[in-house]
């Protein structure tokens, strides 16, 4: 083969290919190889995690065999530059004839100042990290999934930066701007950032019909549900002001009326006589439907935390806390595998809908789907109904491991956590772009690092993967980025967990869970008030909630200095046991000193051998006073 016109011998973005002369094809797997030490830190892995990367289902001595046979056929025949690979007994390095790859030199543009530096980067973008290729073992693959999210944030960086440049004298130098632009939304055609920094530069340079292009663009994209209006072109960038000619004078504001109250719906639990075999599969069932309601907006489902373990006692005390405006009952029929539903009106009692649907393991996604739209058939605005047209189907058995798993995961203990995080994994043998699936992984292995006592960084690294991973096969649900948004807050990177927490708000702005996770990394963030709002939301939602919203909320309230309230929120847990260090902190801090000393005991036999100052490690704050305070708190309760 000859090589490419852009000048490279191996592309490596895009479906990969060599353009130089070869008696036999190039192995998959030294693409892979190739990318992987173009990537890695100083270009080079010891042959040993080649080997297990490349084959991690393979036993040791079998894969370093399998990495000798490709290292063979990979160096079989080299490009005139140079070896594409260098080894020594141990280790594999990067050779000189890898430097004439496309993913070598975009990397390498990555480093320029120049406007020409960058757009030679930016035209060796053509596709994405091995496009098309899909490798046996999960470590790889995840591994690809990284990458590949990596090399799309360095190409945006590449375009904003060549954007500024090209304009920088208020004109499009070489016409850079619509090549720029076809590269980007290649990529990135979602993205209202992309549409944003291009409508700039168009605006840099005066060029109007630039900008109402682009805008017109982005929302055909990003809002085809809007209505257009002929002749307009009111949107612009961000950054451009607009001023109200001579003489007119400005409409005098009046108050907006008030909103009304978004309507709350209850589901209760399934309901069946005797001991029906599918009723625990239909508590999961009915428990799923009803947190796929959080993305709405327009009306909000109180917690099946709440709302089903009340409706199952039957304590109508509590009944006045849920204050549903619609109920969702369901009931097992006997001798079959139907399930019926019916909607009440809570304030006249009246039946709005009530049907009968399968629950035979083959239907039940397709039950899932048909109820969440004749529930929102009834109670969400057109718009919101939309979203649950386009979802994509989902295989019967995958959907049913999901289901188990997620009913484990309640249990929050080390072996119930694993044994979730096996159905998750199984639902992936069915449908591996299951996007829900890959985000409980990467819960479970969250959770795991936290029992384990977060010694074990892998956990945490692979847990991102796996979040990365769910948000790149479905950037529509906001799991991926909560699950993304908690492991980035134990990984002290704050600005990536503010940033995925509000990008999951925006997806399910009604999940209760979400919402108490978010307030308990605000608070890490240093914004207790805010948290505190938070708090307040996810309580109202959930208002007969599991221990976990009180612990948070106790977090919240030692960082706003009100120790009374923490403790008070600790006391309605039913196990305190996970809350004892901040319990204990705020006894101390709040002046119950004797109360705070035997605390402080029954955590000492929690974390034996371990000084205050290494339980003040764990907390991912930002700003340290916060650890000094809990520092002060511990010792004042006895610790040393």
């Amino acid at each position: 083969m000859n090589k490419s016109s852009s000048g490279t011998n191996i592309r490596l973005l895009g479906v990969p290919s060599v353009y130089y002369s070869r008696n036999t094809p190039f192995p998959a797997k030294g693409y892979a190889l190739l990318a992987v030490l173009l990537l890695v830190p100083g270009n080079e892995l010891a042959r040993q995690k080649a080997a297990a990367l490349l084959w991690e289902d393979v036993a040791q001595t079998r894969a370093m065999a399998n990495l000798r046979q490709l290292l063979v056929r990979v160096q079989s025949r080299q490009p005139e530059a140079g070896p594409l690979i260098e080894t020594t007994q141990t280790r594999i390095s990067l050779g000189p004839g890898a430097q004439s790859s496309d993913l070598a030199a975009f990397l390498q543009s990555c480093k320029a100042t120049d406007l020409e530096g960058m757009m030679s980067g930016i035209e060796q973008f053509t596709g994405e990290l091995l496009d098309g290729m899909e490798f046996e073992g999960e470590q790889l693959n995840l591994w690809l999934l990284t990458e590949r999210a990596s090399l799309r944030e360095k190409l945006f960086n590449r375009a904003a930066a060549a954007l500024e440049e090209t304009t920088r004298f208020g004109a499009d130098r070489g016409g850079n701007i619509g090549k720029i632009a076809d590269r980007l939304l290649a990529f990135e055609p979602d993205s209202p950032e992309c549409y944003r920094i291009i409508s700039k530069a168009y605006g840099r340079c005066g060029d109007q019909d630039g900008v109402d292009r682009i805008d017109r663009l982005m929302n055909s994209v990003l809002n085809p549900a809007l209505p257009r209006v002929p002749g307009n072109t009111s949107s612009k960038p961000s950054g451009t002001v607009w001023v109200a000619p001579t003489g007119v004078k400005p409409v005098e504001e009046r108050p907006a009326p008030p909103k009304p109250p978004v309507p709350r719906v209850a589901f209760s639990s399934p309901r069946h006589i005797d001991q029906h075999p599918d009723a625990q599969l239909a508590e999961a069932f009915v428990e799923d439907v009803a947190n796929s309601f959080s993305r709405f907006k327009t009306f909000v489902v109180v917690s099946p935390f709440s709302t089903m373990r009340d409706f199952r006692g039957g304590n109508l005390s509590n009944w006045e806390k849920i204050r549903s405006n619609y109920s969702v009952q369901s009931f097992l029929l006997p001798g079959s595998q139907k399930i019926s539903f019916t909607v009440i009106d809570d304030g006249t009692g009246e039946i709005i809908w009530s049907a009968e649907y399968s629950m035979e393991p083959e239907d039940l996604h397709y039950t899932f789907r048909l109820l969440a739209k004749t529930v929102a058939a009834n109670l969400a605005q057109q718009i919101e109904r939309q979203m649950l047209d386009s979802g994509r189907s989902i295989n019967a058995q995958s959907y049913l491991h999901v289901l188990r798993g997620q009913n484990l995961i309640k249990t929050c203990n080390l072996s119930m956590i694993r044994r979730a995080r096996k159905e998750f994994r199984q639902g992936l043998t069915y449908d591996k772009d299951l996007s829900i699936a890959r985000a409980r992984i990467a819960q479970t292995m969250q959770l795991e690092w936290l029992l384990l006592g977060g010694t074990d960084p892998h956990l945490l690294h692979r847990a991102k993967a796996e979040a990365d991973a769910a948000i790149e096969i479905d950037s529509t649900a906001g799991i991926g980025y909560w699950m993304a948004a908690v492991i980035a807050l134990y990984q002290r990177d704050y600005t990536t967990s503010e940033a995925k927490f509000q990008e999951a708000e925006t997806l399910s702005p009604n999940s209760s869970d979400l919402l108490i996770q978010h307030a308990d990394a605000l608070a890490h963030f240093g914004k207790p008030k805010d948290a505190w709002k938070r708090f307040k939301h996810a309580i109202d939602l959930n208002p007969l909630a599991p221990d976990i919203y009180w612990w948070a909320g106790a977090s919240i309230a030692f960082k706003l200095a009100d120790y009374a309230e923490a403790v008070r929120l600790c006391k309605q847990m039913d196990d305190e046991e996970p809350a004892l260090r901040v319990l204990t902190a705020s006894l101390a801090l709040d002046g119950q000193i004797e109360s705070a000393r035997q605390y402080a005991r029954r955590l000492m036999d929690v974390y034996p051998g371990m000084t205050a100052q290494e339980i003040v490690r764990f907390q991912p704050d930002k700003n340290p006073e916060n650890n000094k305070i809990f520092l002060e708190g511990l010792k004042l309760a006895g610790f040393d």
